[in-house]
């Protein structure tokens, strides 16, 4: 109990709850069949090892390390080779799958160590273990990886300008930029980009318009209510490497262009009667908008009388 409370005091019952809830929006959702491997999986495991552990606590670590390494296998490589999913994304837990082999080894290689007979195989598997790494200890004090100047950087330069130019107003990034939107510069944005612990299930869909949608006027009336004060667009000709936007034409003669970098970005004003995300405001005209009833509904006629009526952020 002392150890769950100092290592893992964020692991509540709301957390689950609300992680539960979100990876709808992030992952594909798992399959019985892979529940019930899982299910059994799990049995025959804890089976095992009681056998082979209960009151030796001298093998309590080469437990963790076999039964991290045997389900994060089963987590990843079953994704990858059979379509095995229970919750989340497998595949992105390829680097944890990579660190459970690597003790895997190390734990292999202590045993073997211990034993006079097989020390020669156990500094052969760490040589092993360590040949892929030859690259960068020949290259460890060279920049990694050689990519030129920061400045010229497309992630680096349209931060920049958004911070020269639209200091301290709420920008919304796509992209690569949103990964590296705050390294450098402080910019205000209106989401994190993966808000797998958001509580407004709201959100979803209005990010959905706005990035997915084909019509402009809607996503403005979205990035109102989300208290943005300009979006950054490419298209499929610009730097970007993720494409967010489907329909980047769609903000053409709808919103004001502020910039273009001449490669396919371009920044769009979002036009707003007053800066800021927080006001007063009349609860009878939020009240007539009524609730939306699915996270991805968008009513156009309620998000323009809530616009006409009160004139501020919504969301």
């Amino acid at each position: 109990m002392l150890a769950y409370t100092l290592c893992a005091f964020w692991l509540t019952p709301s957390y689950v709850k609300f992680t539960t809830i979100n990876l709808q929006w992030v992952s594909q959702p798992g399959n019985n069949w892979s529940r019930i491997t899982l299910l059994i999986g799990a049995t025959v495991f804890c089976a095992i090892t009681w056998h082979w552990g209960n009151r030796k606590p001298e093998r309590s670590w080469a437990i963790f390390v076999w039964g991290v390494a045997l389900f994060l296998s089963l987590y990843v490589l079953g994704l990858f080779y059979f379509g095995f999913r229970v919750a989340g994304e497998g595949l992105r837990l390829i680097p944890e799958l990579d660190l459970a082999i690597i003790l895997v080894v190390v734990e292999t290689a202590r045993v073997l160590w211990n034993r006079p007979r097989w020390r020669i195989l156990a500094v052969l598997l760490l040589i092993a273990l360590f040949y892929p790494s030859r690259w960068y200890l020949q290259h460890v004090s060279s920049p990694f990886p050689k990519s030129g100047p920061l400045e010229s950087r497309y992630e680096y330069q349209i931060p920049k300008w958004v911070h020269d130019h639209l200091a301290n107003e709420r920008v919304m990034p796509a992209g690569a930029v949103r990964f590296w939107f705050d390294a450098w510069f402080d910019n205000n944005q209106p989401g994190g980009g993966s808000d797998q612990g958001m509580l407004n299930q709201h959100l979803p869909g209005a990010f959905w318009q706005i990035h997915t949608g084909d019509n402009g006027e809607t996503a403005l009336l979205w990035l109102q209510a989300l208290g943005t004060d300009a979006v950054i667009v490419p298209d499929r000709t610009s730097l970007e490497w993720y494409h967010d936007f489907v329909k980047p034409e769609k903000f053409r003669g709808v919103a004001q262009v502020l910039f273009d970098d001449s490669h396919g970005t371009l920044i769009y004003r979002v036009p707003r009667k007053f800066p800021g995300i927080g006001r007063v405001v009349d609860r009878a005209a939020i009240a007539a908008v009524g609730p939306l009833h699915g996270p991805a509904e968008v009513r156009l006629v309620d998000l323009r009388l809530a616009r006409r009526h009160v004139g501020v952020a919504i969301g």
